[in-house]
């Protein structure tokens, strides 16, 4: 199992670092943020969401949308600045367009525990079907899924949304009886 250390970040070779930032996008609206509006939607307390967009370019596009709706407290995160928001736990993680560029299975689990840590109630992600730089095929990263630790705390839906795979998942709920 793969520990999380906030004070350890996720480990990148210069050149790992410049194909990840290769890889952003300005996005206009995705299926993330299409999952997010509907957790929204849907389930939002009183207080409001604390979200967190892990992987969210130096363009911030779903940061800044969501400000503009003026809804919930909206952080991001991505390898490009400091780690800080890191050591807290959000009420929502999204990650666009974050697994499927990782450069390994290893540095995949690495960012799937680290959410799953950051997260305390839901988590949205996507692996779109371009670019991929490890597991080519749906099944393989939904086998990848199957048999990460995460399982063990949330229930997962998969989803297809416009040709890309969507996953979404949330914390179980153990019963007090």
């Amino acid at each position: 199992m793969i520990e999380f250390d906030p004070e350890k970040p996720i480990q990148y070779t210069d050149q790992e670092k410049e194909e990840l930032a290769k890889s952003e996008r300005k996005w206009l609206f995705g299926p993330v943020e299409s999952a997010l509006n509907y957790i929204l939607a849907d389930d939002t307390p009183e207080s409001g969401y604390c979200v967190l967009d892990y992987g969210c370019g130096n363009h911030r596009s779903m940061l800044k949308r969501l400000r503009k709706r003026n809804l919930m407290d909206n952080y991001g995160y991505d390898i490009d600045f400091p780690s800080a928001t890191l050591c807290a736990t959000y009420d929502v993680v999204t990650a666009s367009n974050v697994l499927n560029i990782q450069p390994s299975v290893t540095h995949m689990s690495q960012v799937l525990t680290q959410i799953a840590h950051l997260s305390h109630e839901h988590l949205i992600f996507n692996y779109p079907s371009s670019p991929r730089r490890t597991l080519e095929s749906n099944a393989q990263f939904i086998s990848f899924l199957d048999d990460h630790p995460l399982n063990k705390k949330f229930h997962k839906l998969i989803l297809r949304h416009n040709g890309v795979l969507v996953i979404a998942k949330k914390k179980t709920i153990k019963s007090r009886d």
